[in-house]
């Protein structure tokens, strides 16, 4: 039995670690590496969710950090959080769905060789990549198009991105070009296609443009400031959350006492609660996010 459990330990420390002295030594460096990359990356998390958790309390004449939920009640019992919370939610997920359908919509025939015009198309899609009119062209066209104060620029703002296109095509011309040929042989149309075979074999892509899309929307806020300036009850969870932010600002507008009593842990709280969500939903997606990213990436 001891000998068995020393044979089995030293099995463990031979995977992990090698067998020669050089296989040794790298394997430890590299884990060296990684734990102090993984602790500069967890340490932030950690600060900011400590401070969220800090409340100043004076015991016996003497100031002292206490740990309370305070600011996390501040925050969550406003006026408020609850609808935008729920229209944050609903306008990621119709954002989400429409972007994604229309950027594989939009990519698939750009792998079509026998389409005109394709590489003329890939050039107006990378020179949208690299140059922009400006936010103050982009600012008048939102509102020549009635946009203001609607909800409907949170979903048309950005429905499209041109580096989506680019990755869902690169991994769509990684799919045999013979099932689609024989689906053209059963008579299928072209949206037929897309719809019933390019989707379902796209499942790691659309996850991982699901996903970028979603954190970009869910963590946009600019879009609220710039267009939805008189209307409160369409903001977003993260513009609700910056105005909190800015209420536990001193000299920023009309400051709330029992905010700015707290001002440093309500900061903190609202970032925690800004984050939640996607932490919560990327463990499911994460398989797919790293598979669809590399095969996206690295086929032309």
């Amino acid at each position: 039995m001891v000998i068995h459990q020393k044979y089995h330990r030293e099995n463990i420390a031979r995977r992990l670690f090698g067998k020669s002295r050089g296989e040794i030594a790298f394997n430890i460096v590299n884990y060296l590496i990684f734990a102090i990359l993984f602790v500069l990356c967890l340490y932030p998390f950690i600060y900011v969710l400590v401070s969220s958790l800090q409340s100043q309390e004076v015991i016996d004449g003497k100031s002292v950090q206490t740990i309370s939920f305070e600011s996390y009640n501040i925050i969550l019992n406003n006026n408020g959080l609850g609808r935008t919370f729920l229209l944050s939610v609903g306008t990621v997920a119709i954002y989400v769905l429409l972007s994604t359908t229309l950027t594989v919509i939009s990519a698939y025939p750009l792998t079509r060789r026998e389409l005109k015009g394709r590489k003329f198309v890939l050039v107006l899609l990378l020179i949208s990549m690299l140059f922009s009119g400006g936010l103050i062209p982009y600012y008048l066209m939102i509102k020549q198009l009635g946009l203001f104060n609607n909800w409907l620029v949170y979903i048309f703002v950005g429905l499209i991105n041109p580096f989506y296109v680019i990755i869902v095509k690169n991994f769509i011309s990684s799919i045999p070009n013979e099932v689609f040929e024989s689906a053209r042989v059963d008579g299928a149309s072209e949206f037929r296609i897309v719809f019933q075979i390019v989707m379902p074999l796209s499942g790691p892509i659309i996850a991982t443009i699901s996903l970028w899309a979603g954190v970009s929307k869910w963590n946009d806020w600019m879009t609220g400031i710039l267009y939805m300036q008189n209307n409160k009850d369409l903001w977003l969870i993260q513009q609700f959350l910056r105005n909190i932010l800015v209420t536990a600002t001193p000299g920023q507008g009309v400051v709330d006492p029992s905010i700015m009593a707290m001002s440093e842990s309500v900061k903190m709280a609202a970032i925690i609660i800004s984050i939640v969500p996607i932490i919560l939903i990327y463990p499911f997606i994460q398989k797919y996010f790293v598979k669809g990213t590399m095969l996206g990436a690295v086929k032309g």
